[in-house]
């Protein structure tokens, strides 16, 4: 039998690591940034994630929402908003670097992640 929710109803025992996957899940579509602005916010809210490797990637996960919603904006305001990106995902690389051995393939990801939220300090007309 299938549990039905409303937009302001959420299943308390809903594992916080399924909220981290929907939100990588959702990150992968252009059209799907609610869902993952969504998923975020409930990974904040529950605060857990099951392994200190989850952790790194709910880290890139707000990075990514955070850079979503510095698009659109110019001067200092979207210095502002690139900031909190990069802070989430350095945050993010230094949790990855605690165990190396580990997680070494997250250091590469956060790269990624950097270029990814710094990219659109590079376009022209930003300022």
């Amino acid at each position: 039998r299938a549990l039905v929710f409303g937009p302001t109803q959420h299943a308390s025992h809903v594992s916080p690591d399924l909220y981290l996957f929907t939100a990588e899940a959702a990150l992968a579509f252009p059209d799907q940034w609610d869902i993952a602005q969504h998923c975020v916010n409930r990974l904040v809210e529950e605060g857990t994630v099951s392994t200190p490797a989850y952790a790194v990637r709910t880290l890139f996960a707000r990075a990514a929402v955070q850079r979503h919603a510095a698009v659109g904006l110019r001067g200092p305001e979207l210095v502002v908003g690139v900031k909190a990106a990069l802070a989430l995902v350095v945050q993010g690389i230094k949790g990855a670097l605690a165990d190396t051995f580990a997680m070494s393939h997250l250091v590469e990801a956060g790269a990624a992640h950097v270029w990814n939220a710094a990219r659109m300090l590079y376009h022209g007309g930003a300022f």
